[in-house]
């Protein structure tokens, strides 16, 4: 269950660093213009984080209650649902709706995978664990724009959307399998 959690938190990372660093220039791509997409990139990504920060609570209180391995694979499932169409979109109002539900099912991912770890982790080895809970995540905060910018700049701009919304699916189905 460690590992698993731990693949999890980096596909989850890497998949979101992915398409997260490409997401002002697909703002840009739709906007039309760099005048004001500055600031339409942020709009969209404080309502992202506004999302999640509501959200976080009432998903710690469901995890604690329904297991955090399964609002885990629900959270993923749902992010990877959201992110896809991102790929699609046309216009800036569907940019803040999904992110805007990306931020909800963002709440549930974090928690429920911090949480699971340390469920599983030894008192004794909290320190250890944790350290390598942040080694992972840092791997796949640096791996993930290295990824979707070159992906960017090979298949185009929307493809890293599709692999944050296949890794994400991946992870879903993996944390479903394993974590019980």
């Amino acid at each position: 269950g460690f590992l698993v959690a731990l693949l999890a938190l980096f596909q989850v990372r890497f998949a979101n660093a992915a398409s997260g660093t490409m997401f002002p220039l697909l703002v840009r791509n739709i906007f039309g213009s760099d005048e004001g997409a500055a600031t339409v990139t942020g709009l969209i990504l404080a309502l992202e984080g506004v999302a999640a920060a509501v959200a976080s609570g009432l998903c710690g209180r469901i995890g604690d209650s329904w297991g955090h391995g399964r609002l885990l694979a629900l959270g993923t499932l749902a992010a990877a649902i959201v992110t896809v169409p991102m790929a699609f979109a046309t216009s800036i109002p569907q940019l803040y709706v999904l992110r805007g539900l990306f931020g909800f099912a963002a709440a549930a991912i974090m928690p429920s995978a911090n949480a699971i770890i340390r469920r599983i982790s030894h008192d004794r080895h909290l320190g250890k664990a944790y350290g390598v809970t942040a080694s992972i995540n840092s791997l796949g905060l640096g791996l993930g724009p290295l990824t979707g910018g070159w992906m960017a700049a090979t298949l185009g701009l929307r493809s890293p959307f599709l692999l944050t919304g296949g890794v994400l699916l991946l992870t879903a189905a993996l944390v479903r399998w394993r974590i019980r």
